[in-house]
């Protein structure tokens, strides 16, 4: 099940851990992702402990390095992040990890919903789509502009606060004038 709290998606590992660390298939899957992980990254590992050694850098230097050039770090992180977000991966590991969702469901249901938002109607090749989901369950209910996504999160995706907010919109556009209430003075300096 996907979080967005990334405390809960630790706390999940963790008992999934826990609960399956004895059973001798799960050791396995364990240690063949470990494997598999260590020889996808083995170059790039490689490359920046060589790097450090020929700054001649240990661990402890490092570390003081980035305290002292807190700028440096800055920068690189954001190189990183800049190439990451760009080559098409962050999206891949983006859905999968918070919708449980692959790149190919996703431009299906994109393809479904004939590229527009499933509130407004909006063209979602004109803005970045979001997915939405049902925050207890997880499941993902269909793709939405921003504004709209927005909106259904701030009604906490409660359909009754959503038609009583249809009700309220409606009953003052009947109406045709729009009421000002007064603010006591008083009220005013206490938000102030």
């Amino acid at each position: 099940m996907p979080y967005r709290d990334q405390q809960k998606a630790r706390e999940h590992c963790r008992e999934r851990y826990l609960a399956n660390k004895d059973r001798p298939e799960y050791k396995e899957k364990i240690k063949i992702n470990s494997r598999r992980h260590y020889l996808l990254h083995k170059a790039e590992k490689l490359a920046r402990s060589r790097e450090c050694e020929r700054a001649g850098l240990r661990k402890d230097d490092h570390k003081k390095w980035q305290l002292n050039n807190p700028d440096k770090v800055r920068a690189a992180s954001e190189r990183s992040n800049a190439k990451w977000r760009s080559s098409g991966k962050y999206r891949t590991w983006y859905l999968k990890r918070y919708y449980n969702l692959s790149t190919e469901e996703y431009e299906k249901l994109l393809e479904q919903q004939n590229n527009l938002c499933g509130i407004c109607g909006k063209n979602l090749s004109e803005v970045s789509p979001c997915v939405d989901h049902e925050h207890e369950t997880g499941r993902v209910r269909g793709l939405l502009c921003r504004r709209c996504n927005s909106g259904i999160g701030h009604f906490s995706d409660d359909p009754e606060l959503i038609r009583k907010a249809i009700v309220y919109v409606r009953s003052v556009q009947q109406r045709g004038e729009q009421k000002v209430l007064p603010i006591e003075e008083n009220l005013c300096s206490r938000i102030l």
